[in-house]
């Protein structure tokens, strides 16, 4: 066997290796994780649960946690062969340099052999599981321009697209029907710096007209407001007005 002929079959079964384990991430996506997703929703809905959400977006990275650990490296002692050496093997080839930053940041996704707790393990493998999602489809886009049988690898990267993105409707949907609505919440708009002076004045305003109501006789009202209203400071000439008449507050 010639030197060329061994570097290309090493490099198709890196290919296959990649199209096997990409398929693999469509069907998790597509079925278990999106069933998780419900059944563990529904759980937590009938138990009543504090904060839903951010429980079950706990669960779900724990999930996608598992996955990613389970099939980017490989592993002799478990038999397991990783997508992350198919990686590496096409980021060798010259003719996937369109792909050349996917692949570099797949294939080198910084894996710690340890962290100080499983919740920081998981957090990580979580979002290399996100970056592969969103990365690899475009991979298998490029390699399937230059391989035999390419299409089988474009339509596993649009599967993972498709399965990512009905996914993400699934989960929208149910926070839709637990909030009761399809719309955003929003905020109240913040009052903006420069007009709270005229808040402030105008509340002021409003304590003084009520006070004056309240305990200045009717005939000694209009005089009391006119004083008040030269004043700079209206709640010092209130006070000041009602110590003059003699009442007490």
């Amino acid at each position: 066997m010639r030197l060329n002929d061994l570097f290309e079959a090493v490099n198709e079964s890196s290919i296959n290796q990649l199209r096997s384990i990409g398929a693999n991430l469509a069907s998790f996506i597509e079925y278990d994780l999106t069933n998780l997703m419900h059944d563990s929703f529904g759980r937590l809905v009938d138990n009543h649960a504090d904060k839903p959400f951010k429980k079950l977006k706990f669960v779900l990275g724990s999930r996608k946690a598992r996955w990613f650990n389970a099939n980017y490296l490989s592993s002799r002692a478990k038999r397991i062969q990783g997508i992350q050496p198919a990686l590496v093997d096409a980021l060798k080839d010259p003719r996937f340099q369109s792909a050349k930053h996917e692949l570099k940041t797949l294939a080198r996704l910084p894996i710690q052999s340890h962290t100080p707790t499983r919740m920081a393990t998981e957090q990580t493998s979580s979002k290399h599981f996100a970056t592969l999602v969103q990365l690899l489809p475009n991979v298998l886009d490029v390699i399937g321009n230059y391989s035999t049988n390419g299409e089988s690898l474009k339509s596993v990267a649009s599967r993972i697209r498709s399965a990512q993105a009905k996914f993400s409707r699934a989960l929208q949907k149910l926070k839709d029907e637990y909030y009761g609505t399809s719309e955003p919440v929003r905020r109240p708009p913040t009052v903006p710096r420069n007009e709270l002076p005229g808040q402030q004045a105008t509340d002021v305003e409003g304590i003084v007209n009520q006070t004056i109501k309240e305990l200045v006789p009717k005939q000694l009202q209009g005089e009391v407001r006119n004083k008040i209203a030269r004043a700079d400071n209206k709640l010092a000439a209130l006070q000041a007005e009602l110590n003059r008449l003699g009442i007490k507050t």
